[in-house]
């Protein structure tokens, strides 16, 4: 299979790079890992070097990449703190609405 698929360093870069001008010293201070596959060893290192090859110098200066001791389970927590609030129980769907509209429901109360 002869696919090329960009690095996690340049999916952050353009994420970065696609937000206000104004706002990318504080996203890039701010780099938080999460999920079981940042478990990798030596992640965290390697993601701050990569990604700090790719910003300007003044951005690499502010460059942290935060790698919490919990972060296995940190986006169980995100979704548990956002479930809980009340600008996105409106979201929810329930069993009973995927049942009467199908897949397509998610599409109307989600639009992208």
């Amino acid at each position: 299979m002869d696919c090329e698929l960009l690095g996690l360093h340049e999916l952050a870069f353009d994420s970065i790079q696609r937000c206000d001008e104004s706002t990318h010293k504080e996203l890039c201070s701010r780099i938080t890992l999460s999920g079981g596959g940042t478990l990798i060893p030596g992640f965290e290192s390697r993601l701050q070097k990569e990604l700090t090859l790719l910003l300007t110098p003044e951005l690499s200066g502010v460059t942290n990449v935060v790698a919490p001791p919990d972060r296995k389970y940190l986006t169980w927590k995100g979704g548990s703190v956002l479930s809980e609030s009340d600008l996105f129980k409106h979201l929810l769907i329930s069993h009973e609405e995927y049942n009467d509209h199908g897949p397509g429901i998610a599409y109307r109360k989600c639009p992208l």
